[in-house]
């Protein structure tokens, strides 16, 4: 695909400034975990391990069990950054509820 604006070849355009365009076009648009807080990176980090390893997203509730065809190394490595990640959180940013929309992407 190429850019209409800048007519430079692209793999993806996006919406912005009444048509698509590229990126640089756009006005190079930051990512959703860029406009996270350094608090709640780890805290989405966790989410995504949870919903990964087929349990619920939120750090409160148990630890999900390993899914079925997943390497017993490969759950252990996991499970291993989960609890990492989980130990550094603070108990208020630990409560907090997971409402990150792009935790959609990582359903099952």
């Amino acid at each position: 695909m190429h850019c209409p604006h800048c007519e430079k070849r692209v793999a993806r355009l996006y919406s912005g400034l009444g048509g698509y365009f590229c990126r640089g076009c756009v006005g190079n648009p930051i990512y959703a975990s860029q406009a996270l807080s350094a608090q709640a990176r780890p805290h989405f980090q966790a989410c995504k391990l949870r919903l990964r390893l087929g349990g619920d997203a939120s750090p409160t509730a148990p630890l999900p069990k390993r899914p079925r065809r997943m390497h017993l190394r490969t759950y252990e490595r996991l499970k291993h950054c989960l609890l990492e990640l989980e130990s550094d959180l603070s108990p208020r940013v630990r409560s907090k509820p997971p409402d990150y929309p792009s935790l959609v992407a990582y359903l099952p």
